[in-house]
């Protein structure tokens, strides 16, 4: 029977479900609220001034900093998707997180398409929490299951869960970098 939990470990989800709903319901959600994030806005008028920093310098830093770990993000999740399939392991719908990555980034660099989504970081920042918590649940079940599983195949268990950690601290970074831009 199919389902959401393992039948080899009664208490812990299925890798499948993890990759094909969990992680991947951070970005329907966050598809949902760009939408409606942008015609709330777009109803109050939505147009605001985008206002150079204070600091040119600062905000050329962050901008690089943002930029740098948007990449990272991106990488990691290739690099998640290379192994799992390398190992037969199956991606689910891991690749879909490319589409958001591209979203949050052009929203970002545009400035919220040049002050026509003034709200655009709200829907950025909860994107990059919802991964922080959906990744951080993939990793207690991994990790419920093992941290020595899978040994002597292309993609063990310790790795996975060092790759989808270092996600999370890409995921922490990029969060800031949202809330202080």
């Amino acid at each position: 029977m199919a389902g959401p939990k393992s039948h080899l470990y009664g208490n812990i989800t299925t890798s499948c479900f993890n990759d094909a709903i969990l992680v991947p319901l951070a970005t329907w959600i966050y598809l949902l609220l760009v939408v409606v994030l942008y015609f709330l806005s777009a109803r109050r008028g939505g147009k605001y001034v985008y206002e150079e920093p204070r600091k040119r310098r600062c905000g050329l830093c962050r901008t690089i900093f943002y930029a740098l770990f948007l990449f990272c993000a991106f990488g990691m999740t290739v690099l998640e998707v290379v192994r799992l399939e390398l190992a037969n392991l199956g991606i689910g719908l891991l690749p879909f997180c490319w589409a958001v990555f591209i979203i949050a980034g052009l929203l970002y660099f545009s400035h919220g398409l040049s002050g026509r989504f003034p709200t655009y970081w709200i829907a950025n920042s909860v994107l990059w929490m919802l991964l922080i918590v959906m990744n951080g649940v993939k990793i207690a079940e991994e990790l419920k299951e093992g941290f020595n599983t899978r040994k002597g195949t292309k993609y063990p268990m310790s790795d996975e869960v060092t790759d989808v950690a270092v996600q999370m601290g890409v995921y922490l970074v990029l969060l800031i970098g949202e809330l202080l831009h």
